[in-house]
C-alpha cells in the first residue's frame, strides 16, 4: 500500500462505492477489522487500482521502476484522502513473522449472490477481482467468516 492522493496519481483508476460484507475497514489502524454487531455491510474507502504485470522474472525498465514514494509499504490508507492503494505481491510479510502486516485477498463480487454463470474462462461472471486488504488477523480467519467486497447491496 502506498500513500497517495488523487491529485498526485499518475496512473490507475480510483473506485468508490464498494462495501465489505462480514467485516469493516478501520481507517485509524488502516486494517481490516471485525464488523460492528448488527452491521452486515460497511462502506470501504476509495481504492486506487494500478495495473501491474506480475511475473517472477519480468521487471519494468528502469524508467518505469517505482520511485521511493511509490514503493509498497504497510501504510494502507491515506489520511488526506481516505484512499486505499492496492499492493504488489512483494509487500507480503513472511509467514510467522511478527509485527508484519498480513494481507487478505478479498474477493470482489458484482452482487451479493457470490455465484454467477461459469464463463468459458472458468471464472464466475459475478467475480470481479481479488483485492488485497491489510489485516493483523490470519487471512484464513476472514475466509472462514465469508468476508468479501461487493459492488452493490441488495435493497
Amino acid at each position: 500500500f502506498v500513500l497517495c492522493s488523487p491529485s498526485e496519481a499518475q496512473e490507475g483508476a480510483f473506485v468508490h462505492g464498494l462495501f465489505l460484507e462480514s467485516a469493516a475497514y478501520d481507517s485509524k489502524r488502516r486494517k481490516l477489522t471485525a464488523s460492528l454487531p448488527g452491521h452486515t455491510h460497511s462502506p470501504v474507502p476509495v481504492i486506487q487500482f494500478v495495473p501491474r504485470i506480475i511475473a517472477d522474472k519480468v521487471q519494468a525498465p528502469p524508467e518505469r521502476q517505482p520511485s521511493a514514494k511509490a514503493r509498497p509499504s504497510a501504510a494502507g490508507m491515506s489520511p488526506a484522502d481516505n484512499s486505499i492503494r492496492s499492493r504488489t505481491p512483494s509487500s507480503l510479510g513472511s509467514p510467522g513473522a511478527q509485527n508484519k502486516t498480513l494481507f487478505y485477498d478479498t474477493p470482489l463480487y458484482k452482487t451479493s449472490a457470490r455465484a454467477g454463470i461459469l464463463s468459458t474462462t472458468g471464472q464466475s461472471t459475478n467475480f470481479v477481482i481479488a483485492v488485497s486488504l491489510p489485516t493483523s488477523e490470519p487471512p484464513a480467519s476472514w475466509t472462514l467468516q465469508g468476508v468479501c467486497l461487493l459492488c452493490q447491496l441488495d435493497e
